[in-house]
């Protein structure tokens, strides 16, 4: 069962006119906030990511990464390779 959090903006409103936020500044933060509290609310549990879906996310990255880095460096070598011949091909 989903918690209800309740979010008093007139408050909100108060306390921020009340350290130097003038009234639109103040609405525009209690509404922003407002609403974000509402999306979240409205999250479902299955949308969030677990620790082992950010787990594997990492796996998957690292795994890439190692892909990339031997890519990368078979590709240093075979434009070396290709200098390398056209150097003694010119000379």
């Amino acid at each position: 069962m989903p918690t209800t959090v309740t979010f008093d903006t007139h408050s909100y409103v108060k306390e921020l006119r009340a350290v130097g936020f003038t009234e639109d500044q103040a609405e525009v933060q209690a509404k922003a906030l407002s609403s974000a509290l509402n999306d979240f609310q409205s999250l479902k549990l299955q949308d969030l990511a677990t620790k082992a879906d950010i787990y594997a996310i990492r796996e998957d990255l690292q795994k890439t990464k190692a892909e990339m880095i031997k890519w990368f460096a078979a590709m240093i070598l075979t434009q070396t390779a290709v200098y390398v011949a056209l150097i003694k091909l010119l000379n």
